[in-house]
């Protein structure tokens, strides 16, 4: 009897206490601190990065995207036979060409005012000033490259602008096609600096776009004789009676 009421005694004495609300408080108040110091790590160290890359693909992608359009409305009505001047130079000679040097100005003066107007209302920088931006937002979920969730998550702000003029120029691309013929090929060749800023980094990346604004086929005069290459034979040339 003795030893249960003693037994009943010490476990009642050493029965534990609740926690006081000032100890909850402060314990809750640590448990939020780390958890919230670890997210920041997360973020920093794993999905920052991600973001980023996504971010520069998502800005490239918009850019590149008016850029071509920009082009292509400037060019519409533009006739590539205005543009070339071909060249025949005669006695089995290839054909030169040179621009015009009117229409190649006034196509490249056309494309920078449709283009800077375009990024300007891109970026919200249609009165001139530099320092104005437009903000844009993609949804965390993009870092996953799911469809199902790439439209979840809070919105990540994008400031985005314009650092750089647009020089455009025009370059060319030559391909021989058969005998002594050229295929001649036109491209708007940009280079646009995009400054990129979202809450934790800011980038400067330049986007480089070739636009292909046509085409023109420039024939040669075929030769009499033509030796073929390894793999075709030479024809045989029969010269012609003549008249008795």
């Amino acid at each position: 009897m003795f030893f249960k009421q003693k037994f009943r005694y010490n476990r009642k004495k050493y029965k534990k206490k609740p926690l006081k609300t000032k100890h909850v408080v402060i314990i809750s108040l640590m448990l939020f601190v780390f958890i919230n110091l670890g997210s920041l790590w997360m973020v920093d160290r794993i999905i920052e990065p991600l973001l980023i890359t996504m971010i520069k693909t998502e800005v490239n992608e918009l850019t590149t995207s008016t850029i071509t359009n920009s082009v292509r409305n400037s060019v519409s009505k533009v006739n590539m036979d205005d543009l070339i001047i071909i060249r025949d130079k005669g006695d089995g000679y290839s054909p030169t060409y040179s621009f015009n040097q009117t229409s190649y100005n006034k196509i490249l003066a056309d494309v920078s005012d449709e283009l800077s107007n375009e990024l300007g209302k891109m970026t919200n920088q249609l009165d001139g000033n530099h320092e104005a931006s437009t903000t844009y937002s993609i949804p965390l979920g993009v870092i996953t490259d799911n469809s199902l969730l790439s439209n979840l998550g809070p919105d990540i702000p994008i400031e985005l602008f314009i650092v750089s003029d647009v020089t455009p120029e025009i370059k060319t691309t030559l391909t021989s096609s058969g005998i002594n013929n050229t295929f001649l090929e036109l491209f708007i060749h940009l280079n646009v600096g995009v400054q990129v800023a979202i809450p934790s980094y800011t980038d400067r990346q330049v986007v480089t776009t070739d636009v292909k604004i046509g085409d023109i086929f420039i024939p040669g005069e075929v030769p009499e004789y033509y030796g073929g290459n390894e793999n075709n034979p030479a024809p045989i040339i029969i010269e012609p009676k003549k008249e008795e």
